[in-house]
């Protein structure tokens, strides 16, 4: 059983008919009724009674429709989700503060502006002090790092300032906004660095 035969049954569970099903489909009648009897099969059930005008749910189909309809809407709204992470709407972004940093007036404005933008996406906030949190971003386990000032600079990677009071943002791959999104280019305010597939912003 597949996606496939669940969506085809629905058509033909709601239209009562194997032509115009098929029709709405954009496949031929043939094929569709033999996905019908295969499906029947592998269930153990009648789903559907033939008439001369078309089909009738039996008590089995009503029952099955029911549940085709549930998991069809769950995969739709699943792929929707998916659709609104890779476009950075939704998702979850780690980042790194050190203490001084994050007492600065320039982090809850920064952080406030991002929940306004995107509040789909989930902002987990993780305080350390600056090596901590450069071996943080290296190994992945924070997407974005906000520093007062950098204590190590690994050769593949660059800085942006991001405020006079030499605040930076230090981040692995993509943008520090979106990173786990896979977002696009962050739109205003952000200037972007690369070198070796890695990205800056401010």
């Amino acid at each position: 059983m597949d996606l496939k035969s669940l969506r085809y049954f629905v058509a033909v569970a709601e239209l009562g008919h194997m032509t115009r099903a098929a029709e709405r489909l954009g496949i031929q009648q043939p094929p569709l009724s033999l996905q019908i009897k295969g499906l029947e099969r592998e269930l153990g059930v009648v789903l559907f009674r033939r008439h001369p005008r078309g089909v009738a749910l039996t008590e089995a189909g009503h029952q099955f429709q029911a549940e085709a309809e549930r998991l069809l809407a769950e995969v739709d709204a699943m792929r929707h989700r998916m659709t609104r992470v890779a476009q950075g709407e939704e998702g979850r972004l780690a980042i790194g503060l050190t203490s001084s940093a994050a007492a600065h007036r320039f982090v809850p404005d920064l952080l406030r502006a991002f929940r306004q933008a995107h509040p789909r996406v989930q902002l987990q906030l993780q305080e350390a002090n600056a090596d901590g949190l450069t071996q943080a971003v290296e190994g992945r386990r924070v997407h974005c790092a906000l520093l007062r000032v950098p204590v190590a600079q690994p050769p593949d990677w660059s800085l942006r300032r991001c405020c006079e009071s030499r605040c930076w943002w230090r981040c692995h791959t993509i943008t520090p906004w979106l990173w786990n999104a896979g977002a696009k280019r962050r739109k205003r305010g952000v200037a972007e660095g690369r070198k070796s597939g890695r990205r800056w912003a401010r």
